[in-house]
Order: structure tokens, then sequence, then C-alpha cells
């Protein structure tokens, strides 16, 4: 119904966890359960003493309000880059 897939890294200011993937099955949003996975994982990282959660989302679509809702903020001054290799 549920999953998260991410991993620890060191950042400036200690360790945090990167949520790679984070999705709910379709049948079960609007329920809260993505709220309560994404408290368990807070959870575990604060249990872990891990510094942040940091993850990245596409602008525009449902899972930056979700994000928001779930007090993640939006950090102005990051970009995302990448190069395509061929």
């Amino acid at each position: 119904m549920a999953a998260s897939i991410g991993f620890k890294k060191p950042w400036n200011q200690g360790i945090e966890y990167y949520i790679d993937e984070f999705f709910i099955h379709p049948d079960y949003q609007g329920l809260k359960v993505g709220s309560r996975l994404m408290q368990y994982i807070e959870k575990k990282c604060q249990n872990e003493q891990l510094n942040a959660i940091i993850l990245n989302t596409e602008r525009g679509y449902p899972s930056e309000l979700f994000y928001k809702n779930n007090q993640f903020t939006e950090h102005e001054g990051l970009i995302i880059m990448s190069k395509s290799i061929e």
C-alpha cells in the first residue's frame, strides 16, 4: 500500500536521510497513509540522531502540496542539475 526508499548521507551539519522514492498506492491516497509513513520515517531519523530529511519533488505536482502539508520547506537557493550520458 505504501513504500519509501532512502539512505543516510553526510552533509555539512551532520547526517541526513535522503528520500529517493516515496509512494502510496492510489487506493490509499488521501487517507493519511502517506503522512503516517512520513511520521514513522521522521521518528526513526530522530532515534538515529539524524539532522534532516531531504527529498526532491516536481513543482506543481500533488506531491509538492503533500510534502508542504507535512512541514517540508522549499530551499530557494538549491537547483537540480543533470548531465545526459550518450
